[in-house]
């Protein structure tokens, strides 16, 4: 079992910032006998150094093997290679990818960590002996045999995509109706995506799975995604008639009905398989036996892997812990803000405050997450303008070109109907397929609720929101358009608010089983074809449902991208204006 964070007690973080702040000392003293002595002090050096950041390890490690004589270099770091390939704290992984591909592979390193001022310091160095070993784009490889050679070859080949701190290789597979799904299409529902590797037929993948269900089904700290993939291949087969086709097709069914019943609302589960491979997911994610579980954050960045159910269990409790510290101490910080301009101000002050690139990309990752996902509109101004200033617009800085595209669309689909701007048009049909279109609204406001019939996050907030509409409705059921809320006003009827709830699918039949499971008398409306629903998509920022918009009588937008208790507290207020 991994041990995948650090202990929490401050004794413990104490002691352990001591041994990273000593630890470049003992090592200098210790190198022979580190590298190439006994087993006890070699793992023990390498668990206090496991636990600083990947550069600095590489950086110490670098050091270490050079001071060595050269004919111990070679053992000492395929012996070191070995060591991190199955190091005991999460995501170390790279180190030993680092190795393989530094010292054997003929890979040359990126020299990220190096600031200009380093590199500039280099190339000044005083003999031409410190500019080669600084400057020079290779080194000399390190010899080793044949098996090491393969052994390195392959753990490279089956980590290198999916590292912790990586964009997650997009998979395209097809769930239980032959429908197809990717994992980034899942990734924009929830707060953390689950990625489960499972075969039928591993014992240890039934006990997971049990373990798996049980914890997403009592997890409250929000919405989950689970992209379960199952490993098994039916599809080879050369019956005629597709028998053993269709037996491992049902294997997986029953498989599923026994041991993924998901009733928490808060999960989306998305059943898949690729019984062809064609996704190549072993290559991308290393699946060579399973189980395999990996984590992904908001933004399909891996943020844990090769993790157990309880590895899992304790990850999350501890990111979740650490996003609540630093989400107030963000809210304390933006709390003097008091508008769009003096945000930007503030994310312009840190950005200066912040210079050292591993600090600099935890804490701008951090900071915009927190003010793209925040409630108050000039925040999600701040997300789009530190996205587009200090992402967008320094891809070098984040050597994550997936991560700095998905931003690039972010930013994008942000600018649209913007606050105060007329929404853009809508073709839409009515049940019965009767058009309709925004013009068609009468009352002074105006709510737009989109949403997906197959959104887990969807099916909670339905309730919440037929709620809300029945609360500012005096008899809805009675209302002749069955849309209409109507206030009083000097004796004249004028409807106050109506409801659109449109539906962002293309499958009516699955659309009409979700109006007539929900039972809310608002207008029911989706795109009339598909080029209106590519015209919507294109329109609005619906990467991400549920989506709510505010509109007022002449269909301006007075808030977008609310959840269900900002708009009741905004109808509040405007009921009692």
């Amino acid at each position: 079992m991994r041990r995948i964070t650090t202990p929490q007690c401050s004794l413990a973080t104490i002691l352990i910032t001591l041994a990273l702040f000593l630890l470049p000392g003992e090592l200098s003293a210790k190198s022979s006998s580190f590298l190439t002595g006994d087993s006890a002090l070699f793992a023990s050096v390498l668990d206090t150094l496991s636990l600083r950041p990947c550069g600095e390890i590489e950086r110490t490690l670098e050091a270490e093997l050079g001071a060595l004589k050269k004919k111990y270099r070679p053992a000492a770091a395929y012996r070191l290679f070995e060591w991190f390939a199955d190091a005991p704290v999460m995501g170390r992984e790279e180190v030993a990818v680092w190795i393989a591909e530094t010292f054997f592979l003929g890979e040359t390193p990126e020299a990220s960590d190096a600031s200009a001022a380093e590199r500039k310091s280099a190339a000044d160095a005083s003999t031409a002996e410190a500019k080669s070993a600084s400057l020079a784009p290779k080194r000399q490889l390190l010899q080793c045999t044949q098996e090491q050679r393969f052994a390195m070859r392959s753990f490279v080949l089956m980590n290198r995509q999916s590292l912790i701190g990586m964009q997650a290789p997009e998979l395209e597979m097809a769930d239980t109706a032959g429908v197809k799904i990717t994992l980034s299409q899942v990734e924009k529902e929830g707060e953390y995506t689950i990625l489960f590797f499972y075969s039928t037929s591993c014992v240890k993948c039934r006990m997971a799975s049990y373990k798996l269900a049980e914890f997403v089904n009592n997890y409250n700290k929000g919405v989950l995604n689970v992209f379960a993939v199952c490993t098994d291949s039916w599809n080879n087969s050369t019956s005629s008639n597709g028998a053993d086709t269709q037996c491992g097709s049902n294997v997986w069914k029953e498989y599923i009905n026994t041991h993924f019943y998901i009733y928490n609302p808060f999960v989306n589960w998305k059943d898949v398989s690729d019984p062809e491979t064609e996704s190549g997911y072993h290559l991308l994610y290393g699946v060579v036996e399973t189980p395999k579980i990996f984590l992904l954050d908001r933004s399909g960045v891996i943020v844990g892997r090769n993790i157990t159910v309880e590895n899992l269990k304790e990850l999350l409790q501890k990111r979740n812990e650490a996003k609540e510290q630093t989400d107030a101490f963000f809210k304390e910080l933006f709390s003097q803000a008091k508008d769009e301009a003096s945000v930007k101000a503030l994310i312009d002050m840190m950005y200066g405050k912040v210079s050292e690139q591993k600090i600099f990309t935890e804490i701008f990752y951090e900071l915009y997450m927190f003010l793209k996902y925040s409630e108050d509109y000039d925040l999600q101004c701040g997300a789009a303008y530190l996205g587009k200033k200090y992402i967008v617009d320094m891809p070098q800085r984040w050597n994550n070109p997936d991560f700095v595209e998905k931003v690039t669309v972010a930013v994008e689909l942000f600018s649209r109907n913007p606050l105060g701007a007329v929404v853009k048009p809508l073709d839409l049909v009515l049940e019965g397929d009767v058009p309709f279109s925004l013009d068609d609204l009468q009352a002074q406001w105006r709510v737009l609720y989109f949403y997906n019939p197959s959104c887990g996050l969807c099916a909670e907030v339905a309730p919440q929101m037929k709620r809300i509409f029945e609360k500012f409705c005096e008899n809805p059921s009675e209302s002749s358009s069955k849309t209409d809320i109507v206030m009083q006003h000097e004796g004249v009827h004028e409807p106050f608010v109506e409801f659109v709830a449109i539906n962002t699918g293309s499958d009516r039949a699955e659309w009409m089983k979700f109006i007539l499971e929900q039972k809310a008398d608002w207008r029911n409306a989706m795109s009339a074809d598909e080029p209106a629903r590519d015209t919507m998509f294109a329109s609005y920022d619906l990467s991400g449902v549920p989506a709510i918009y505010l509109l007022d009588s002449k269909n301006h937008v007075v808030a977008k991208d609310i959840n269900p208790q900002t708009l009741e507290g905004l109808l509040e207020y405007l009921h009692k204006k």
